[in-house]
C-alpha cells in the first residue's frame, strides 16, 4: 500500500507540473486523496475487526482511555511511547475533519485544495498506513 501511495505523490506531482488544466489535476488529485484516507479507514477497520469510520472508528480501535487499545501503534510500556500512541491517534482524527470529511461531503467543483495540502495528505495517509502494518494488534480470546 505505501508503495501505491508513494506512486500516487508522484504522479500527481508530475501530472500537475506537466497538466496546463487546473479542473484536470483537481479531479485527479481529489480522488486521489479521497481513495487513500478510504483505504486508511479500511485498513484499520480490517485490523481491528471493528466496524465504524472517523473518529468514533479511531476512539474504539486505538483509544487507550478503558486500558489497552485493540491497536496499539507501539508497546505503549513508557509515558513516551503511550504520547506517541495518542499522538499518532489524534493525528489520524484529525486528518478526519480536516481532509477526509470535506472530500467526502462537498463537490468536487468546491474542493478548493493547493497542490502542497493534497500531496501533504497523500503523504499522512502514506505514514499512517506504515504505521499500521507495524501496529500491535491485541486478540481478545
Amino acid at each position: 500500500m505505501i508503495c501505491v501511495l508513494n506512486c500516487l505523490v508522484a504522479m500527481c506531482t508530475l501530472m500537475f507540473s506537466v497538466s496546463a488544466e487546473r479542473s484536470y489535476w483537481t479531479e485527479t488529485i481529489f480522488y486521489a486523496v479521497l481513495e487513500a484516507w478510504k483505504s486508511v479507514a479500511d485498513k484499520l477497520r480490517n485490523i481491528s475487526g471493528m466496524s465504524g469510520d472517523g473518529a468514533h472508528l479511531v476512539d474504539a480501535a486505538c483509544g487507550i482511555s478503558a486500558g489497552r487499545p485493540k491497536v496499539a501503534f507501539n508497546s505503549l510500556a513508557s509515558e513516551w511511547e503511550e504520547s506517541e500512541h495518542k499522538g499518532l491517534a489524534m493525528i489520524m482524527k484529525g486528518i478526519y475533519s480536516t481532509f477526509r470529511n470535506p472530500v467526502a461531503h462537498a463537490p468536487r467543483i468546491n474542493w478548493a485544495t493547493s497542490r502542497e495540502d493534497a500531496l501533504d495528505m497523500l503523504t499522512l495517509a502514506s505514514m499512517l498506513h506504515r504505521r499500521l502494518d507495524t501496529a500491535i494488534i491485541r486478540h481478545d480470546p
